[in-house]
């Protein structure tokens, strides 16, 4: 379902976005890449010590966020779902 008419919230990511990139390029003499670069050296460096939040980070960027599992009843059951379905009467 999308957002309701109105909803500023992917405006909001990108201002947030934008500033990132900004303060980023602040840092680095007008190249935000560069900075990017050195924070991803610093997560590579925490994951090589042993970072268990970095290695997270690095394996979430590169294989994607793992799906959640949606599973059943804890003996094993099969989810059971119903639909009820409404008609007026005339």
């Amino acid at each position: 379902m999308p957002a309701p008419i109105g909803n500023q919230n992917a405006k909001v990511g990108r201002e947030w976005r934008e500033a990132l990139r900004r303060a980023m390029a602040h840092k680095a003499d007008g190249d935000y890449r560069n900075t990017l670069l050195r924070i991803a050296g610093a997560v590579v460096d925490k994951a090589l010590e042993g970072e268990a939040v970095a290695w997270q980070e690095i394996a979430n960027r590169e294989d994607g966020k793992p799906t959640q599992a949606i599973s059943g009843d804890p003996e094993g059951e099969p989810i059971q779902a119903s639909i009820r379905v409404l008609f007026g009467r005339d």
